[in-house]
């Protein structure tokens, strides 16, 4: 219907009430959790492909007379958002892209180099996206200004119960990092704290232009 327009972003959750909200409970382990995921997205390609109506028995869902229309006829971009060594497992086995925060650029690097080469060994190819809130503003000076009378009406008791909310339950998520995001996401539940290759350079010419370059637009 979408015309590939669309793209699925499968998580496999670590918010507890979201869990509750539709009767179940988190799973205290990660491989529960992508257990849940990977059935169900077994289900899911099964749906999209099928022609005839079918049972599905798996060891969390159980379905009978399944049937999907319209059918699939080209797959959708597959994102995971992932952190752990189980999710990133899971990516490199079912999706296209894996989304995850970039909150130490440096960590980030390697963590990704390393997911390519196991990506590589499996003979898959995935990529990597991430996130980043940005001030816009014409000069340095300004996004500065702005960023600061942000900070100075932050309201940090909403700011933590966020940040609870968000990552009590992600074990895979870098407790040394909580500090540093905390701030980031006052400002706009960004990823990187700090981009300083791009002091001398708009959004446009440094991030826009090169995508649109690497993808021939």
């Amino acid at each position: 219907m979408s015309k590939n327009r669309v793209g699925l972003n499968i998580v496999a959750g670590w918010n507890k009430p979201e869990y509750e909200a539709l009767g179940h409970n988190l799973p205290a382990d990660h491989e529960t959790r992508y257990g849940y995921a990977q059935e169900w997205f077994d289900f899911v390609r099964k749906l999209w492909a099928s022609k005839e109506p079918f049972n599905f028995d798996g060891k969390y869902w159980k379905t009978v007379r399944s049937y999907g229309n319209p059918l699939v006829e080209q797959m959708p971009p597959i994102i995971n958002a992932a952190g752990s060594p189980q999710g990133r497992a899971f990516a490199i086995d079912n999706v296209d892209f894996l989304f995850t925060p970039a909150i130490d650029l440096e960590r980030s690097k390697k963590e990704i180099a390393e997911l390519k080469e196991q990506a590589k060994k499996k003979d898959k190819k995935i990529d990597v996206l991430t996130f980043s809130h940005v001030i816009c503003r014409p000069t340095e000076e300004e996004a500065m200004a702005e960023k600061q009378r942000v900070l100075d009406n932050i309201d940090w008791g909403a700011t933590d119960n966020l940040v609870n909310l968000q990552f009590a339950h992600a074990h895979s998520f870098p407790h040394d990092l909580l500090a540093q995001i905390k701030e980031s996401m006052a400002l706009g539940h960004g990823g990187f704290r700090k981009w300083n290759s791009l002091k001398k350079q708009t959004i446009y010419e440094h991030a826009i232009r090169d995508f649109k370059r690497k993808k021939n637009y």
